[in-house]
């Protein structure tokens, strides 16, 4: 920019994303709870008062339903499971971990409470005619086409274009304002 101050984005781009954000929040929550009082709760019964006398744990870390999920449900197994091959388990994983994260196997449970992270970045990113400027130089977007099937209406078509970083919020924004939602 021409102020001087080069970690500022320009004037332009920041309405754009401040328009982006005013997007976000008009849109209602289509799955679950969207309240300022939610959290995640964990508890653990004591075998003295279940019917086989051991313990029986519940786990609730409190993750509302997103695409793509978060977690997904996974198990690790050995055909027989012996000393050299010693794994049975199931529960459930977050996308690109090896392991259960929440789960149990034959002698022990576990789980967590969620503390709400921070789980998205957003990236200013310059696009000029259909590329990005990635130091200088243009990278082509990738494009793909989308149907929403509607209940009751019609289907929605759309094209996604991306960068390296994902799908380009403005183009959801102006999608958004043709079809009459949003400001």
């Amino acid at each position: 920019s021409d102020d001087g101050d080069a970690a500022l984005p320009p004037q332009a781009a920041a309405q754009v994303l401040a328009g982006v954000g005013a997007g976000l929040e008009e849109i209602p929550p289509m799955l679950g709870p969207d309240s300022a009082g939610l959290g995640s709760n964990s508890w653990v019964v004591s075998g003295e008062h279940t019917a086989s006398g051991l313990p029986l744990l519940a786990n609730d870390p409190h993750l509302g339903a997103q695409m793509p999920s978060v977690w997904h449900q996974t198990g690790l197994h050995c055909t027989q499971v012996t000393e050299q091959c010693p794994f049975d388990v199931t529960g459930f994983a977050f996308a690109g971990l090896p392991g259960v994260v929440i789960g149990h196997n034959a002698d022990i449970a576990w789980g967590f409470t969620n503390l709400g992270p921070d789980v998205a970045d957003l990236y200013l990113e310059r696009i000029e005619d259909g590329a990005a400027v990635v130091d200088g130089e243009p990278e082509p977007l990738s494009t793909r086409a989308e149907t929403v099937e509607v209940a009751g209406g019609e289907d929605v078509e759309f094209t996604v274009r991306s960068t390296r970083h994902g799908p380009l919020l403005s183009d959801a924004r102006a999608a958004l304002e043709l079809r009459g939602i949003g400001a």
